[in-house]
């Protein structure tokens, strides 16, 4: 697995989205190289290609991935798709409601919608409501500091 993803890496580097893209039946059934594309095609601000990436790889092939579905509906959001973004997360949340970075995602699609229309207190309540359960949610937290108490 090391060797694809090395080489993965080094396709990043030379080719453009749009190419990579062209081969996708190369890599899309791979977990590791289709993340690998969705965060590079994010970082370039291809929210589309992003989305196109992480839907086929988890409807087409049927990789069963939290993280690339987040995804999917992180690019919708982004795209300004807020209710297809807030149905896949909240399928997200059916299977696992304890998921801070979904529950954080769908706050911010609510906030999204918020500041589209500052008249909507629904959506801005409805916001605060989903981040407060992702803070809610214990975080394991390390203490650096010798003789604190946590």
């Amino acid at each position: 697995m090391g060797k694809v993803v090395a080489a993965s890496d080094s396709l990043d580097k030379e080719k453009t989205l749009q190419e990579l893209w062209r081969h996708r039946f190369d890599w899309v059934r791979d977990v590791d190289r289709t993340s690998a594309f969705v965060k590079r095609a994010t970082r370039e601000g291809d929210f589309l290609m992003a989305y196109d990436a992480a839907r086929e790889a988890v409807e087409e092939h049927r990789l069963e991935d939290v993280w690339l579905r987040q995804q999917m509906a992180l690019a919708l959001a982004q795209l300004g798709s807020t209710a297809r973004a807030q149905a896949i997360l909240k399928s997200l949340l059916a299977l696992e409601p304890a998921n801070r970075e979904t529950l954080g995602l769908l706050g911010r699609t609510y906030k999204d919608e918020w500041h589209a229309d500052r008249e909507n207190t629904k959506a801005r309540d409805s916001a605060l409501e989903w981040y407060q359960r992702a803070f809610a949610i214990a975080e394991i937290v390390v203490n650096d500091f010798p003789g604190e108490i946590e």
